[in-house]
């Protein structure tokens, strides 16, 4: 920002840059800053990645988790397991707590997500046929079912 109007940028992948606007001082997302500039991480799942070494992913895009194993050529972004929001805690693969896709649930002592049956939006982390909410366009029966809305409801 310059006088406190806003600039842009000459290289698109510079979020913030020096008046002069051709020194990067901030990066967008999947860059890091080397020497002035952008420069484009390797995993195209990175979010971030060190400066040092571009094939080593320092945070992932949503569902994706920095993989746990430290090798000296890098770090990959790897998926969360299946149905799974976050998996920053537990790691590739798994899930994180609360962290399900609608319609799924993390039974308990379990890391990944389990599919409510019913068709149900959010079900008991104990009884698969509970269903807690049962989301757009369905009403629940009273008795833990979701049931389709013979009208809009």
């Amino acid at each position: 920002m310059l006088n406190g109007v806003a600039s842009t940028c000459l290289h698109q992948s510079c979020l913030t840059c020096l008046p002069g606007k051709t020194i990067c001082t901030s990066c967008f997302d999947g860059y890091t800053l080397v020497s002035g500039n952008c420069i484009a991480c390797l995993d195209h799942n990175a979010i971030s990645c060190l400066s040092t070494n571009l094939n080593y992913s320092t945070a992932c895009i949503s569902k994706y988790s920095v993989e746990t194993s430290n090798t000296n050529s890098g770090k990959n972004c790897l998926p969360c397991g299946n149905n799974c929001l976050k998996c920053d805690i537990n790691g590739p693969g798994n899930c994180d707590s609360y962290q399900c896709m609608i319609g799924f649930v993390q039974l308990k002592g379990y890391i990944n997500c389990t599919a409510c049956f019913n068709s149900c939006a959010v079900c008991d982390t104990n009884n698969l046929n509970l269903c807690l909410n049962c989301g757009p366009s369905r009403y629940s029966d009273g008795q833990g079912s979701c049931l389709s809305c013979p009208y809009q409801c």
